[in-house]
């Protein structure tokens, strides 16, 4: 019973803890590694390249003002109520007629628009039609994309988020301009002319001029450059880029000899130890296993026969037995268990667990018994860590 115990939890260790391939980082190998069988695997270098290509062609992002979004469309929405109480141009006081371009034909547009004799449910539907007009021309200034001088982009395309809280309820929008279609914030006149042709469109030729009027009386950059979102655009470009792979046939050199592994190669070692055990065939593993377990069962056929033979009194006593395989296997667990976690000390990591096997049994017993049983345990570790 202790020897199918031992054969078989000690197996079991070799077969799912004894992994392959024992490199280590930093370790310089002696001898050219090529790989056994044709695999694919992920050039990292490659992939970093095309990555960080990813990144310098993304162009930056610059994010909405909505601070001035916000203010553009409270200022247009207020407008008829703040020229409702004239009646003729000469009444409006001239630090508000001039800048704001008013005539006669904006009075009587907007006097049109909002009758006094209306009731008090068709001013509200004229209302609400005029801030959906409102809303929809600031929704056409920020289609331009004005820009401060110290934030002029020297690039041919740039990335516009035109993100609005509302309109795109909180779901960023990503349109790509070229330079020419930017505006300078100081270019007051090429701007003038195009929120005019907007105010036109959306308001009418009338009211036009003072729309336009009251969009530059506190114009300001449409957009800004945002370090944060310009990080995130080339993030994400970088992220779209498909990692980049290359086939390795039995032959290709994947180490050369006194190389030092780094974390690379111990992935790409570890990559051709994978493809190479899906290539082996189910008689062939079980073929493997049985002579794992074979060569375990002879190492604790060979043990119990010494203490069989030396050490009667541990056989008769069936505590002794369980604590001593217990033992055995638990200081096999320890040496692959370090080893994996430190397999730059592979000596110490072998050798520590059997010899504090060899003390406590030299002190539970006596010094040749213990290292009788040593010298079992080594080749038990021995053959785990291959």
């Amino acid at each position: 019973l202790y020897v199918a115990l031992f054969a078989l939890v000690g197996a079991l260790i070799v077969l799912t803890m004894g992994r392959q391939p024992r490199y280590f980082l930093g370790e310089v190998v002696a001898s050219p590694i090529v790989p056994r069988v044709p695999f694919v695997h992920e050039d990292v270098k490659a992939t970093d390249l095309a990555r960080e290509e990813a990144r310098k062609n993304q162009p930056d992002a610059y994010v909405a003002n909505r601070e001035f979004y916000g203010d553009l469309r409270d200022r247009l929405v207020d407008l008829p109520a703040v020229l409702a109480e004239y009646e003729k141009v000469e009444q409006v006081p001239r630090e508000l007629r001039y800048p704001l371009k008013i005539t006669a034909g904006t009075l009587r547009a907007l006097r049109d628009r909002f009758q006094n004799d209306q009731d008090a449910a068709t001013r509200q539907r004229n209302f609400d039609e005029w801030k959906q007009i409102t809303a929809a021309f600031a929704r056409a200034v920020f289609n331009v994309a004005i820009l401060a001088p110290d934030s002029y982009p020297p690039e041919t395309v740039i990335v516009i988020d035109v993100e609005m809280p509302e309109i795109d309820a909180g779901r960023a929008r990503m349109q790509r301009l070229y330079r020419s279609a930017f505006y300078k914030l100081e270019d007051r006149e090429r701007i003038a002319k195009v929120l005019t042709n907007e105010a036109a469109a959306h308001f009418g030729a009338e009211l036009a001029p003072t729309i336009a009027a009251a969009v530059l009386q506190s114009l300001a950059p449409t957009y800004a450059f945002s370090e944060e979102a310009t990080r995130d655009a080339k993030e994400a470009a970088a992220a779209r880029v498909p990692p980049v792979e290359r086939r390795y046939e039995p032959g290709n050199v994947l180490v050369r000899a006194g190389e030092k592994l780094a974390q690379p190669q111990l992935d790409l070692l570890q990559r051709e130890w994978e493809a190479y055990e899906e290539t082996l065939a189910l008689h062939y593993r079980l073929l493997r296993w049985a002579s794992v377990f074979g060569v375990v069962l002879l190492i604790g056929v060979g043990l119990w026969g010494y203490i069989w033979s030396y050490n009667y009194k541990v056989v008769r006593n069936p505590v002794r037995g369980a604590a001593l395989v217990t033992l055995l296997l638990l200081m096999q667990f320890l040496a692959v268990w370090l080893t994996n976690w430190q397999p730059e000390i592979l000596y110490a990591t072998a050798l520590l667990p059997t010899i504090l096997a060899t003390v406590i049994l030299a002190i539970v017993y006596d010094q040749r018994f213990a290292l009788a049983v040593g010298a079992f345990h080594t080749a038990l570790v021995m053959l785990t860590l291959s």
